[in-house]
């Protein structure tokens, strides 16, 4: 089980604390008003009643705003980490450490434009029947 999946069980798992809550409250006043027979005490208590399901239900929503801002924060970090290991494995194999941005994104559209090229060459031309002029000159079209 990943970390995404626990948090949204534990999310899960608030949500339904809070509907549990809810009908907790419910039950608690539907008790109070069999029970209680003066009704400026009874409001005054479901008042109370209320007040104290609302504050943890206000605690649940606060616990359920942090996990979801860890689950972000980790996929935030997961993210960057993934595009500094890419960053670096680009670096490594196209042996370009002391290039610019642009330089390196210029690079990547050469990379990729030549490896469309190639695939349209091999798709239309049989390679072993082409001589080096000649893929040159079909390469110099293409660009």
């Amino acid at each position: 089980m990943g970390v995404g999946d626990k948090m949204s069980e534990e999310t899960d798992k608030i949500e339904q604390q809070i509907k549990d809550e809810n009908e907790k409250l419910k039950d608690r006043i539907v008790k109070l008003i069999v029970k209680e027979k003066d009704s400026t005490k009874l409001v005054t208590t479901i008042d109370e009643e209320k007040a104290k399901s609302a504050k943890k239900i206000e605690q649940l929503k606060a616990q359920k705003r942090a996990i979801e801002a860890r689950e972000q924060t980790r996929k935030r970090k997961e993210r960057t980490r993934r595009l500094i290991q890419h960053g670096a494995l680009a670096e490594k194999y196209f042996n370009c450490p002391d290039v610019t941005t642009e330089e390196f994104e210029i690079l990547l559209k050469d990379v990729l434009r030549q490896t469309q090229n190639n695939e349209i060459i091999e798709k239309y031309f049989n390679l072993s029947q082409i001589t080096p002029k000649q893929l040159t000159e079909i390469l110099q079209k293409l660009k």
